[in-house]
């Protein structure tokens, strides 16, 4: 199934802009890598996935996403059953969190 772009060049840009060209993908291949898990595959592909390797870039891509109308699906390890991570719309963008995997902080207290 060929992906359906239901977002804009310009926020794309603004994506690459925040995160760096190589951490925002498009290709369909690998969009229909991350709209699988093992359960199965999503009949439906995100207009993109984007890699974020630092909490200021996951929060300023978020933050762009969001105030675009864009559903955001976050994705950890990769390794789910339930579907969680498959997109429902092309109108929505995976957010996988492999790259933030640095311990920042430990409060105790929290």
């Amino acid at each position: 199934m060929p992906p359906i772009s239901s977002i804009s060049a310009k926020l794309l840009a603004a994506l690459r802009e925040i995160v760096g060209t190589d951490r925002v993908i498009t290709d369909a291949p690998q969009l229909a890598y991350y709209a699988t898990d093992i359960s199965g595959e999503s009949d439906v592909r995100p207009s993109v996935v984007v890699r974020p390797n630092t909490v200021d870039h996951l929060a300023r891509a978020v933050g762009l996403l969001t105030r675009a109308g864009v559903a955001v699906i976050p994705r950890g390890g990769g390794y789910s059953s339930t579907g969680g991570y498959r997109p429902l719309s092309a109108k929505s963008a995976i957010i996988d969190t492999g790259d933030l995997n640095q311990i920042v902080e430990i409060n105790e207290t929290d």
